[in-house]
């Protein structure tokens, strides 16, 4: 959503001849993607099931995600698996 306002504000700013600090809007969006991006294990898991065209979702705001549909889906977060055991 910043992107795209921020996006409209740049364009308006080049018809109207004025200038943009461009250098702002950049960092907030660094700041975005720090804040949302998933961690470096999830992540890492993520990258390679994209690169095996496995299909996934990210499931709420935290680093929870699903590799797969219906009876093949397998959830995780970092290194925790929903076959992993709370108790071992």
């Amino acid at each position: 959503m910043f992107a795209a306002e921020s996006a409209v504000a740049i364009a308006e700013a080049l018809i109207a001849g004025t200038d943009y600090d461009l250098e702002a809007d950049i960092q907030k969006m660094r700041e975005i993607r720090e804040r949302v991006r998933l961690g470096p294990s999830t992540g890492s898991i993520v990258e390679e099931a994209v690169a095996r065209d496995i299909p996934w979702i990210r499931l709420g705001t935290n680093s929870l995600v699903q590799l797969g549909y219906g009876i093949n889906q397998m959830r995780f977060q970092a290194t925790i698996t929903c076959k992993t055991s709370s108790i071992a």
